[in-house]
């Protein structure tokens, strides 16, 4: 029985004097173990507060620092931060290019082009079903959103005329012939005023807008004639009034891609299709 004892006390006795050291109890050996320790569970939590220290040596300003880019675990902006600058305007811009097709207004026109002493005069011929222009344009939107998914904006549309429906008839020719009068270029121009409805649906946002203005159409024929060559310009302006829907994709909070595809709804044949991105000032338009 004493043997046993005995070798109970030894076994105790370590253990209680290790317990006894780690708790830093008594001595300054053991506060100071206790303040290292502290000091580096702290380094190792990832706090994103840093200490500047004066010249004095004392704690000065206080900056954070962010040190986790992980949502939720951020301390220095408050979760969702990026999308909530209410004080920024719900604006956007919108880059892309439209293919258009509208009847042409050159079938009731007549012009002359000029060689030397001598004029010729020339008009537009249309097939009998009614020729159509064909133009490709980049166009460009400004807009702001307004409450309940509405918004305004203006769009101006630049580019060329690729295809033209009518063909050129001389009337009269000269002393040496007749002048060879052929459709190089056309210019298209538009500028008109735009106002839709816009909701959401997941990353997808949904649209129907109008949109109202004036476009102009300027075509350019080059005339050659006995080693002489000069061009000769028609230009048209027309109304425009136009019903569209649209569709786009949020790429992230503050770009889409998307599509538009309109028609007129006082001309027939006369239609749109478009492609474009967009840019906004505010996370998914300020919409959700």
């Amino acid at each position: 029985m004493i043997r046993a004892l005995a070798l109970a006390a030894i076994l105790v006795a370590p253990a209680s004097a290790y317990a006894s050291h780690t708790c830093g109890g008594g001595g300054g050996g053991g506060s100071s173990g206790s303040s290292s320790s502290s000091s580096s569970s702290s380094s190792n939590s990832g706090s994103s507060w840093s200490h500047t220290p004066t010249s004095s040596g004392t704690s000065g300003s206080t900056e954070c620092v962010e040190d986790n880019d992980v949502v939720g675990y951020r301390q220095c902006t408050k979760f969702g931060a990026w999308g909530t600058n209410l004080r920024l305007p719900r604006l956007f811009i919108e880059l892309g290019t439209n293919v258009r097709q509208f009847g042409s207004r050159l079938g009731s026109h007549a012009g002359t082009v000029s060689h030397g002493a001598e004029s010729f005069s020339y008009r537009m011929v249309m097939p009998e079903t009614g020729g159509l222009d064909t133009a490709v344009t980049s166009a460009m939107r400004l807009g702001i959103g307004l409450p309940h998914g509405l918004y305004a904006g203006a769009e101006a549309e630049l580019g060329g005329i690729s295809a033209q429906g009518g063909t050129v008839e001389m009337q009269a020719p000269g002393a040496f012939g007749t002048p060879q009068l052929d459709a190089s270029t056309g210019m298209y121009i538009g500028l008109l005023g735009i106002a839709g409805l816009r909701g959401t649906a997941g990353r997808a946002t949904f649209g129907l807008e109008a949109a109202g203005g004036v476009r102009t159409e300027r075509y350019r024929f080059a005339s050659t004639y006995h080693n002489c060559e000069t061009t000769s310009v028609i230009g048209v302006s027309e109304a425009v009034v136009e019903a569209r829907a649209r569709a786009e994709l949020w790429l992230n909070p503050w770009i889409t891609a998307g599509v538009s595809l309109g028609t007129s709804v006082v001309e027939r044949n006369d239609w749109l299709a478009g492609a474009y991105f967009g840019f906004h000032t505010r996370a998914f338009a300020g919409g959700r």
